[in-house]
């Protein structure tokens, strides 16, 4: 009966890990709050705002300002994501589900490393 009991608790600690992991997107900001984007919990860009004061900045600017809140954001998420699954408990699903969410994440970040990279050359 034991087994039951820890397998059904097991089951709703991976079911509140799943829903803690959909509602994790974050907003970021760049440090002057000119730039505001929204990621998905997937790393998705789902919204971008620009003030009409970085707007005036021209698009170099502009770019380099959104490329490096974008980053900010993604980097967050990825701390918030591996909290959540390590506080979920949910042993060797979440170890699998925190590896597969740090791979879908890993390509958006390093191509905004890569950006970086090449831009402060």
């Amino acid at each position: 009966m034991s087994e039951i009991s820890d397998a059904e608790e097991q089951l709703v600690r991976i079911q509140r890990m799943h829903e803690a992991i959909q509602a994790s997107g974050v907003v970021g900001r760049s440090p002057d709050g000119g730039v505001r984007v929204q990621v998905s919990p997937g790393g998705l860009l789902e919204g971008l705002e620009l003030s009409p004061r970085v707007v005036a900045l021209g698009p170099t600017a502009v770019s380099r300002m959104i490329m490096d809140t974008l980053r900010s954001a993604l980097v967050e998420l990825e701390q918030n994501l591996t909290e959540t699954v390590v506080d979920a408990q949910a042993g060797e699903v979440g170890t699998q589900t925190l590896a597969e969410l740090r791979r879908g994440l890993a390509g958006p970040l390093a191509s905004l490393r890569a950006d970086d990279d090449t831009s402060s050359s």
